[in-house]
């Protein structure tokens, strides 16, 4: 099994995935973002995390933290992980056809967010809309914006 870390910019567009095999060698780099500009090539390929050991130190890295996220994900998501993560909430097969036009790399990303729209509910003190607004809507996307626009959430 594949591990997978999302490294996003806080500041800008800029996103890349991490793929590492179970010995924690890089198998894939896919850029979903914004394209780097050479200043940001130079940093990444200064510190590329060409394993799992090194991309787990620059997570725990407390500088590099205020202008980076690294979030560890499942290398791949069903829709039954999903439904499962989102608590069954909605129409299920009409989840799921929404789900299945999905691009791989929003599928991990509305994943990811499921957890961030549950806390923003709570605090809200409003219910989960259904699971197929939730995909039709991208409402994962909401958190990228607002993080930066350096909007509180």
């Amino acid at each position: 099994m594949e591990t997978t870390y999302i490294f996003k910019a806080k500041n800008t567009h800029i996103e890349y995935l991490f793929k590492y095999d179970l010995e924690g060698h890089l198998t894939t780099l896919q850029s979903t973002g914004e394209p780097p500009t050479d200043e940001q090539w130079h940093w990444l390929v200064r510190y590329f995390p060409y394993s799992e050991e090194r991309i787990n130190i620059l997570a725990s890295d407390t500088n590099l933290r205020k202008y980076f996220s690294i979030e560890k994900t499942p290398a791949s998501v069903t829709f039954e992980d999903f439904w499962e993560a989102y608590g069954k909430i909605g129409t299920k097969s009409v989840a799921k056809k929404k789900f299945d036009k999905l691009k791989p790399e929003e599928v991990i990303k509305a994943f990811i967010g499921v957890e961030k729209e549950r806390s923003k509910k709570k605090l809200d003190n409003t219910a989960m809309p259904y699971a197929e607004p939730y995909l039709n809507q991208k409402r994962w996307e909401v958190w990228t914006t607002q993080a930066i626009k350096n909007e509180p959430i």
